[in-house]
């Protein structure tokens, strides 16, 4: 029987956030794709949910147009329908703007946006075939401000937001529901406790994060959300 798919882009395993989005969208009857650029992230992930029916985890880059297409396609046609897209690469690159080099902020518009654009002219079409579909962009504190020292990171992060917009009042009217979520803060996970070192309440929960995502994955078409922002208690904003 077909089954909806939901993939998410750029999947990794820095923290908990990967891992229980993938448990929640299974929750909800998704075959779920994870679509990682290391092997190491797609072999943690495998382990997770090697024995799962409804998941599978592929290794690949999402600029690569041909490796899109026909994993998208391939989809389709084994699987089912595309009904969400989550993108999550993110590359971070903090230091002083005179040290960054060109190809550190080609690099950085590259994984976040450039990938978003390659996987959307892929997934939006057959999404507006069908008349259903969401797509939910992952940004960052550095999607509101550019903080110093992280010119190629919240550029690129400036400029997914701006997509985002511009995709979402182009396809919504066509049945696309497009958000942006702001994710100001850091977290939980191995990432946060090490690069860091935060305590557990300043950061975000992983469980509490991804039920956001479903949130907006199951908005009534009357009232959807384009972007939404999500902080810990004690973040400063």
């Amino acid at each position: 029987m077909s089954k909806q798919v939901a993939i998410i882009g750029g999947i990794g395993t820095a923290s908990e956030f990967s891992r229980v989005l993938l448990e929640r969208l299974l929750t909800e009857n998704y075959y779920v794709v994870g679509i990682a650029r290391s092997e190491n992230n797609k072999s943690e992930l495998i382990k997770n949910f090697q024995e799962n029916q409804n998941s599978e985890m592929i290794l690949g880059d999402l600029n690569d147009q041909t490796f899109v297409k026909t994993e998208i396609d391939r989809l389709e046609k084994e699987v089912g329908q595309i009904a969400v897209y989550i993108h999550n690469p993110a590359q971070l690159v903090l230091k002083p703007f005179l040290e960054c080099t060109i190809e550190e902020f080609s690099e950085s518009w590259e994984a976040m946006v450039k990938s978003a654009v390659t996987v959307s002219r892929e997934v939006i079409p057959k999404m507006v075939s069908n008349k259903a579909g969401t797509i939910l962009f992952t940004g960052a504190t550095a999607s509101l401000k550019g903080n110093a020292k992280s010119g190629p990171f919240s550029s690129a992060k400036f400029a997914l937001r701006s997509l985002s917009q511009s995709l979402a009042r182009e396809f919504h009217p066509k049945g696309v529901h497009i958000a942006h979520v702001i994710v100001d803060g850091i977290i939980e996970g191995e990432r946060a406790q090490n690069k860091f070192n935060l305590p557990l309440d300043q950061c975000m929960k992983a469980s509490s994060l991804a039920e956001q995502y479903i949130n907006l994955i199951n908005q009534e078409s009357s009232c959807w959300s384009q972007e939404i922002d999500l902080r810990p208690y004690r973040e400063v904003f």
